[in-house]
């Protein structure tokens, strides 16, 4: 344990003093190096195998396979603080394909882990467990992760038991806190005795008189009243002229400006006006920012300096689609938009 409490020592150290500056960081100097304290030949490429392909156009970082080269552990990593429900649900989606009970999301800080196995639930109720590193004691965060992710737990098939167990029991808990409100309701609306003496006890502690039980309930409604209450109506959002870029020669911009022929209709990214180096952030998370390198629809992710067309970007963080326009934002405004100002049959 002695080598384990350094290594989490000096990974919470490099944490606070934002060492780890980009996905790779995060993947090289802390998840191989906590995954091969649990067990794992992190040397082996045929046991921790790193951009593994779940066979449905996707990647992970990596798979901890079994010895026949089954995968029985899918980690994602990201970035520290660049966690979000889009990769989520795109790592879901992958573990689908293999038949993995348990994915991993993390950058490095925080560990979510899912059980994929929890039947037709939205991507946010299946996360079963979460470990934040700089908040736990290393003897926990050990313990923790060997119960889900250590090899000798996944290899004989405990891990998936104790995951699945904790989803149910999480799950129960859930539900038990959604029903709070309405089971309150349901009281007030019954005039229910029991919270009526136990309030009027309460009031009579402190004024030394206890209120009539229609004052109890008028009281009560009120709070119900006010809790369904609109905090008030939102105020519109502002419409965007529908203006439209002029032609500006295509060798210091992202895209050219020429409307789509009829022989090219969905030529990719002829019209938006873009210019080279500018600033896009992603839809589904503005804190997510990427520069435009080129003419040729390539970006690079601000994040871990990593360059790629807009397609593959798409798809690494949320699965992706034909173009990814509708994944980023130019100036507050989806490139999908803009898209449409030009050519408004594209999407057909």
């Amino acid at each position: 344990m002695d080598a384990w409490n350094k290594a989490i020592k000096e990974i919470k150290q490099g944490l606070d003093n934002a060492i780890y500056k980009n996905e790779t960081a995060v993947s090289q100097s802390i998840v191989r190096r906590i995954i091969g304290f649990l067990g794992w030949d992190i040397d082996n490429p045929t046991i921790v195998y790193p951009e593994y392909n779940c066979g449905i156009g996707g990647r992970v970082d990596y798979a901890l396979l079994d010895e026949s080269g089954r995968p029985m552990i899918l980690i994602e990593v990201k970035a520290v603080g660049l966690l979000n429900d889009g990769v989520t649900e795109q790592l879901v989606r992958y573990a689908y394909g293999t038949g993995v009970p348990i994915i991993i999301l993390t950058d490095g800080k925080e560990w979510h882990f899912f059980y994929t196995a929890a039947g037709n639930v939205p991507m946010s109720e299946r996360r079963f467990y979460k470990i934040d590193l700089s908040d736990r004691k290393s003897e926990d965060i050990y313990n923790e992760m060997q119960k889900y992710i250590g090899k000798e737990a996944v290899i004989r098939g405990e891990a998936a038991i104790a995951a699945e167990k904790t989803y149910r029991s999480s799950s129960i808990k859930r539900k038990a806190k959604e029903s709070l409100a309405p089971a309150f309701k349901q009281l007030i609306e019954s005039e229910d005795d029991e919270l009526c003496r136990l309030l009027s006890e309460k009031v009579a502690d402190i004024s030394g008189v206890s209120p009539e039980k229609t004052a109890v309930f008028d009281y009560l409604n009120q709070l119900i009243n006010q809790a369904n209450k609109p905090l008030g109506t939102p105020a519109p959002t502002p419409r965007t002229p529908n203006y439209r870029f002029s032609p500006i020669p295509s060798r210091n911009y992202t895209s050219i400006q020429n409307r789509p022929s009829q022989k090219s209709p969905h030529s990719s990214f002829q019209m938006l006006g873009v210019p080279v180096g500018s600033i896009l952030n992603a839809t589904f998370n503005p804190n997510l920012r990427f520069q435009t390198m080129d003419d040729k629809n390539n970006l690079k992710d601000l994040s871990d300096g990593e360059v790629m067309p807009i397609s593959r970007m798409a798809t690494r963080y949320l699965g992706g689609s034909r173009n990814g326009y509708e994944y980023f934002t130019y100036n507050g405004k989806k490139l999908s938009d803009l898209r449409l100002e030009f050519d408004p049959d594209y999407l057909k």
